[in-house]
């Protein structure tokens, strides 16, 4: 039972989500039958068992002999009472989640088609009137309120066309207007999506896929009339470029400062994202002086929450804004914000090994080598992740003058070879490459010597992608005096 659907759900609850639901089982709208009082029962043996969870104490036998104790076992009588708690908080999940303030949009969309099919015109228009209160013309610009303008434009389409009285031009052309507008902005969103994706991951472009990516027919009033739709273009020509220039990030920039009272909050959230890989990119390619402008930007979102889902933050974030800091030599800033987030990762699986290996790179920025060697973590599912692990345990090995390291470079180069026929894109397989390459011709340098240390030095800062570029020049410039 400890690895079941129903604990994965309820040990996802926060405390007061958990009151919720025990007012929920205890609704005899919703729990009925014989079984109502077991099911209860069954919830209150897996809340008793928190926050561990242990196998002793959800084993079957156990909990059958705690709901029903001096009892012989009925088989799958046990099976079926799980089954039937594991349904009852699956729709108490349902329910909360509609229940939440931002969705009383939604909701009234949702009784004004009730209405509309129970002929109430006059609370249908009710409805109406106060949706278009809620999503007035003073709304924050989001896609959710571009779905949500055309869905009450329809349901006005939807209610004259019942009661078609062969006037007027029953609202078609208003709901048009919002249903290109809502299609054209989150076409455009998801096409950026892929082009981020693919400047990551290795994908396979079809024909069609190429033609959409090459073809935006975005009439110019749209452009006109929507905040989103122009930045979101912008983005997209920037996502088509291998680098963001300076200048083009700057514009970027200035354009989310520009328009941050009239965009929503989940709408600047993405924007940003984009902004902060834009950067990441550049700094990846060598620009070093976007570092602290980029630690800036995740602190200054951080702060503002733009990074966490149900106060959660995402892996990638948690390690980039971790490297970042390290690069911006905010080392004790680094340990603080690993330490205080360990818990507020996404992902129950990896928590542990996520938090090990933000650790073991803030012991590597001290020169705590052989406790930073000792914790880092391999084999995640996260790609980004397996990699920044191998790069530094290279690292270690290097700094540690360790007879493993040319053993390990090999086993890193194989790695990458293999890696880039799977997944990795044509960037982050050079990224790699030149890592490691350069890497092995710094450790098979003489010291002291000078006209070897800036010639690779000049190679370093002429490769375009290069993984730890800022570590390896150190490296590289220290063979002239070490």
């Amino acid at each position: 039972m400890e690895k079941s659907y129903l604990l994965d759900m309820i040990k996802s609850l926060q405390p007061d989500e958990l009151q919720r639901l025990s007012l929920f089982l205890a609704s005899p709208y919703f729990v009925q039958g014989v079984t109502g009082k077991e099911t209860q029962a069954l919830f209150q043996i897996i809340l008793k068992a928190a926050p561990e969870f242990s196998e002793h104490k959800l084993e079957k036998d156990r909990v059958y002999k705690l709901l029903y104790p001096g009892k012989a076992v009925v088989e799958g009588k046990l099976k079926k009472l799980i089954s039937e708690l594991t349904k009852l908080v699956r729709h108490f999940l349902l329910i909360d989640h509609y229940r939440r303030e931002e969705h009383e949009l939604q909701r009234q969309i949702d009784l004004a088609q009730i209405f509309r099919s129970k002929g109430m015109v006059s609370r249908h228009q009710q409805v109406v009137e106060r949706i278009r209160t809620l999503g007035g013309e003073d709304s924050l610009e989001s896609l959710a309120q571009y779905h949500q303008e055309y869905l009450v434009e329809n349901e006005i389409h939807e209610l004259e066309s019942t009661y078609n009285q062969g006037k007027g031009d029953l609202n078609i052309p208003a709901v048009l207007n919002k249903l290109e507008l809502n299609y054209f902005a989150n076409r455009l969103e998801l096409l950026n999506r892929f082009l981020l994706q693919k400047k990551v991951s290795q994908l396979n472009t079809s024909d069609i896929m190429q033609a959409r990516l090459e073809d935006l027919s975005i009439p110019p009033y749209y452009l006109e009339q929507s905040i989103i739709l122009k930045i979101t273009e912008k983005i997209h020509n920037l996502l088509r470029h291998p680098l963001a220039a300076a200048q083009d990030f700057q514009d970027l920039m200035s354009s989310l400062q520009q328009n941050e009272g009239r965009l929503a909050a989940e709408t600047l959230q993405q924007f940003y994202t984009y902004l902060r890989n834009f950067c990441a990119f550049s700094i990846d390619a060598g620009n070093d002086a976007l570092i602290p402008v980029l630690h800036k930007i995740q602190q200054n979102n951080l702060d503002r929450g733009y990074f966490y889902q149900e106060d959660k933050i995402s892996p990638l974030a948690y390690l980039s804004i971790n490297q970042i800091a390290i690069k911006a030599n905010e080392v004790e800033w680094a340990f603080q914000f690993t330490e205080t987030h360990k818990d507020k990762v996404v992902g129950a699986n990896e928590t542990q090994e996520f938090y090990q290996l933000n650790m073991a790179i803030c012991l590597f920025a001290q020169q705590k080598l052989e406790a930073a060697l000792a914790i880092i973590p391999f084999g995640s599912s996260y790609s980004n992740y397996h990699l920044a692990a191998r790069r530094l345990e290279l690292k270690i090995y290097f700094e540690l003058r360790s007879e493993l390291l040319p053993y390990k470079i090999d086993a890193f180069r194989m790695h990458i070879s293999r890696a880039s026929q799977k997944f990795l894109s044509d960037s982050l397989r050079e990224l790699h490459a030149n890592f490691v390459n350069l890497l092995q011709q710094i450790s098979q340098s003489p010291r002291r010597n000078k006209e070897r240390s800036e010639h690779l030095v000049r190679r370093i800062q002429e490769k375009k992608w290069v993984a730890e570029r800022h570590w390896l020049l150190e490296k590289a410039r220290e063979l002239a005096h070490s």
